[in-house]
């Protein structure tokens, strides 16, 4: 029992230190409705939590052991620090010693600026951290009743969010 509160701990303090690194990144940032950027990561990671999973994440969910599930919500708070805010992959590593595979994942999941949003998904599916923390970030970013107005824009993007939500749940 005494070692299962540890590791418990342990997890905690480790969200803990995702959540004020995310905090502390994202601080001065709004999405496109003008909410603070921060509640986007923590929807993503909540989702996460949730028992059963929404649909599109029950298959690869149960895929993952306990403390990667733990590690996914993790990913899941830190999803968009390098890609977004001066928060590097060394930094991750180094400078708040989180476990290489949270640091690895959130790389993973960073999209570089002109990038083939194909070989990008792909790379995406091919690590299960990185996978199931895109279907819940697409599952987020695909809901438009988040916005004020919805323009054609908005469609087209949640129409990309939605095809790249089918690929990543398919096992192939």
């Amino acid at each position: 029992m005494k070692e299962t509160n540890s590791v418990q701990l342990k997890h905690l303090q480790l969200i803990d230190l995702c959540l004020n690194i995310a905090s502390l990144a994202h601080a001065d940032q709004v999405d496109k409705a003008k909410e603070p950027y921060l509640l986007h990561p923590l929807w993503v990671s909540a989702v996460l939590t949730e028992a059963p999973y929404r649909t599109v994440l029950k298959r690869p969910m149960v895929l993952l052991s306990d403390e990667e599930k733990v590690f996914a919500q993790c990913v899941a708070l830190l999803h968009d620090v390098i890609e977004d805010t001066p928060v590097t992959y060394d930094d991750l590593l180094n400078k708040h010693q989180l476990p290489k595979d949270i640091a690895d994942a959130v790389l993973i999941l960073t999209k570089t600026k002109g990038e083939d949003y194909s070989l990008y998904l792909k790379r995406v599916k091919e690590n299960k951290l990185a996978r199931v923390v895109k279907l819940a970030d697409n599952l987020h970013n695909s809901d438009l009743n988040r916005l004020p107005r919805i323009k054609e824009e908005d469609r087209k993007r949640r129409l990309k969010y939605l095809k790249s939500m089918l690929y990543l749940w398919d096992d192939k």
